[in-house]
């Protein structure tokens, strides 16, 4: 099983109703290999009014121990100048003025804590414009979502 932070866990089985969805969701988990590893997918979409300028999205699954060292590592595919994107799941993110990335890093490095941990708190770095979009995003659950190409 994937190591989580510490502030995420499944429900244990005296949590939920037993013969309910969430009881056989858990019976699922305990049988589900869910390791490190990434899916990779092209930007498949033909319309030009609909197309992001992106070449492939990818989802990516790490321990979460290497989060942080991951995230810093797929800022190297990130131009000097970055973004920060702040938010909390289901609500309208923020995004930051653009600055130096190395800037950005050692500002944000300090947070490393809650940015990795914090189940309430989504966040990323990009770079975007009408011709390319390259961003890394965490999402609450601790997985990365990475457009980039």
């Amino acid at each position: 099983m994937i190591e989580l932070p510490k502030t995420l866990r499944p429900a244990r089985f005296d949590e939920v109703e037993e013969g309910s969805a969430s009881e056989n969701r858990l019976n699922e988990l305990a049988y589900a290999k869910i390791e490190e590893g990434y899916s990779l997918m092209d930007n498949t979409e033909t319309d030009p009014e609909k197309r992001l300028p992106f070449e492939f999205y990818a989802e990516i699954n790490v321990n979460n121990s290497r989060l942080w060292e991951v995230v810093l590592a797929l800022t190297e595919e990130l131009p000097e100048v970055a973004s920060l994107v702040f938010g909390y799941p289901g609500a309208t993110p923020f995004y930051g003025n653009y600055v130096y990335k190395s800037d950005l890093i050692e500002t944000i490095d300090s947070y490393k804590p809650e940015f990795c941990g914090d189940p309430f708190i989504e966040w990323g770095i990009l770079c975007s414009d009408k011709s390319q979009l390259i961003e890394i995003f965490v999402a609450e659950s601790k997985f990365i979502k990475f457009w980039g190409g």
